[in-house]
């Protein structure tokens, strides 16, 4: 049984009574390359949805200065109502395409679709950077939600495809806490860089850290091509085709129950 200590540690240990002692050289390669993967899978997975929630909350301590600015990027009146609608959004849009987020990573490759959301989380987080108006505002903060669907989707699902039934539960973990801990840090993340930089170069700041986990995630299917193709299945114990698309769909399903947890509050500084 393969624990987690092995993935952080790089070392495959053989627990089976009837193994052999020590493995091949060739075996002991295709393991150490196999967890090398692995790793790399879970830190820039873990990586990823912190900065998904980091962008999304980092807006937070900046949004009623922005609000309160002169018209076009302010406005005039109902302040209160145009904060609700700018925050309810992105909880709408990522309830929407959830489900087509997580069809969509089924059926193509939940490395891909990770990477391409994040570049998209990007350029969004770009756009708050240079908006002149409460429209572009609203369009990057709603493309920042059906990025977040597409980031949730294709990260949860690529650990559970790449990380071993053992470890997969460590794994996940390890993913919640880099969610929660973009949860924590994006206020004050976003409080300091605006006082100290501005809205724009904050956001450009940003920005550069998703970009560079794009980068980072293009290197990985560089060492490891096969993390572009869907999962391979086949009668020796992998999932069926239909369960495979069932598993991104339970995925899909949560990330747009975490979209619809969110609606009361929001839908109350509207009304």
């Amino acid at each position: 049984m393969v624990t987690f200590a092995d993935i952080r540690g790089g070392v495959q240990r053989n627990k089976h009574p009837s193994a052999p002692a020590s493995l091949s050289t060739s075996d002991n390669i295709v393991s150490s390359t196999t967890l090398i993967r692995q790793r790399l899978v879970l830190l820039l997975a873990a990586f990823a949805l912190f900065n998904d929630l980091l962008q999304i909350t980092m807006i937070l301590p900046i949004l009623p200065t922005l609000i309160s600015s002169p018209p076009p990027l302010g406005v005039e009146s109902n302040a209160e109502i145009a904060m609700g609608i700018f925050f309810t959004s992105k909880d709408i849009l990522q309830l929407s395409t959830a489900p087509l987020a997580g069809m969509l990573t089924a059926r193509t490759s939940a490395a891909a679709a990770l990477l391409l959301s994040t570049v998209a989380l990007g350029l969004a987080t770009f756009v708050f950077a240079d908006a002149t108006t409460f429209g572009q505002l609203l369009f990057a903060r709603s493309c920042q939600g059906a990025a977040s669907a597409a980031t949730l989707c294709g990260g949860l699902s690529l650990m559970s495809e790449k990380c071993p039934a053992e470890v997969r539960g460590a794994a996940m973990g390890i993913a919640n806490t880099g969610l929660a801990l973009g949860l924590l840090c994006g206020p004050l993340v976003g409080g300091l860089l605006f006082d100290r930089f501005g809205r724009k170069k904050s956001f450009r700041i940003a920005a550069a850290m998703v970009l560079a986990n794009a980068v980072g995630q293009v290197g990985l299917l560089v060492l490891f091509p096969s993390l572009a193709s869907p999962a391979k299945k086949d009668g020796a114990g992998n999932q069926s085709p239909k369960k495979d698309c069932d598993n991104h769909l339970e995925v899909s399903l949560q990330t747009a129950t975490c979209g619809m947890s969110r609606l009361p509050l929001l839908l109350s500084m509207v009304l």
